[in-house]
């Protein structure tokens, strides 16, 4: 960043008071933390030669071949090693400031909350816990759903809209 970006950013910080940071995977990546689409993130490299990693962490993968899914899963989504940054530390720090009001992330491990954010809504989970998928279907249309608290009537909102278009 040039020093005139990071006055700009600086005075943006000060002068906002409801501040929601929306990140993903650059957050972590100076923590040791691989990205999924850069030229060295876990999509460029090779693994068994079937199957592509974008195949490897979706669902249907996950139900056809959950032996080869917890072996990727293991091997390459979970970073016991890696700590928060200064970027992680930095947002703690505003979130105890009170000016900033929430972490909205896509990154699954929980560096965030190990720095101290308390109001963190993570996207697709978190490597520390798993939780149960929604399955629905609907004439023929199936799809899944991991709901979460933070979108949990937003959810609902969308299926019942869903659910009205299908009938």
């Amino acid at each position: 960043m040039s020093r005139e970006e990071i006055s700009r950013l600086t005075e943006i910080l000060r002068d906002s008071h409801r501040l929601v940071f929306f990140g993903g995977a650059g957050a972590s990546t100076e923590s040791g933390i691989p990205d999924f689409r850069s030229a060295d993130g876990l999509y460029s490299e090779k693994y068994k030669a079937t199957f592509s990693p974008e195949e490897l962490v979706s669902h249907t993968f996950y139900e056809r071949y959950p032996e080869e899914f917890f072996s990727f899963y293991r091997e390459k989504l979970i970073n016991r090693e890696a700590k928060p940054n200064g970027a992680h530390i930095a947002l703690a720090k505003l979130e105890k400031m009170g000016r900033l009001s929430a972490v909205v992330t896509q990154n699954i491990d929980g560096l965030h909350q190990m720095a101290g954010s308390k109001r963190v809504y993570e996207l697709h989970g978190s490597t520390l816990r798993n939780s149960a998928f929604a399955f629905f279907a609907i004439k023929g249309a199936s799809m899944s759903i991991r709901v979460t608290e933070l979108f949990s009537s937003f959810l609902r909102t969308i299926l019942n809209m869903i659910v009205s278009f299908l009938m």
